[in-house]
């Protein structure tokens, strides 16, 4: 939902360019997650699942993800995408 806002938010300024630097960072995100779950600051924790926020490499967003090492590695789940500037809520699981 996060992400459908921002792209249409990039597409009523006519920022395309941006919406695709977004779609190849996403990418490249999970394929980093893939490989290495736990790379984001992790922002609260419950039992063996974390709920942690890495940057975009290049667009100005950050994205909430969670992951439990019992649902195997490199299984997270994607929770929120926030621009940088964004006023954030207190984060928790």
């Amino acid at each position: 939902m996060d992400i459908r806002a921002a792209v249409a938010h990039l597409a009523e300024d006519s920022a395309w360019r941006w919406i695709s630097v977004i779609a190849a960072d996403l990418d490249t995100l999970k394929a980093l997650l893939s490989q290495f779950p736990e790379s984001g600051r992790e922002l609260d924790r419950a039992g063996a699942t974390t709920l942690r926020r890495l940057k975009l490499h290049r667009a100005p967003f950050f994205v909430w993800y969670s992951f439990d090492p019992g649902r195997g590695p490199g299984v997270v789940e994607l929770y929120r995408l926030f621009h940088s500037r964004q006023e954030t809520p207190k984060p928790h699981l």
